[in-house]
């Protein structure tokens, strides 16, 4: 499933959450879904397992229930 957010998508898989940024860096992201973590009142993604650790910050929380409930991932 695709979300869109200011920066770029967002694609939710059973197993893994990819972003990919729309800018210059091309940059893209991808985390085990064990391994994410979604924090409502500050609207961030944060990654923190198997080596790797980032975080970003979505534009509005109505894009982080939308991501925790297609990847059925608790808010704290």
């Amino acid at each position: 499933m695709k979300l869109a957010f200011s920066r770029g998508d967002i694609y939710v898989t059973p197993h893994e959450v990819v972003v990919k940024f729309n800018d210059e860096t091309a940059l893209t992201l991808k985390a085990a879904i064990d391994t994410v973590f979604l924090y409502q009142a500050a609207k961030v993604i944060a990654v923190r397992g198997s080596g790797a650790e980032w975080s970003m910050k979505l534009d509005n929380e109505e894009q982080l229930v939308t991501l925790a409930e297609l990847a059925s991932i608790e808010l704290l």
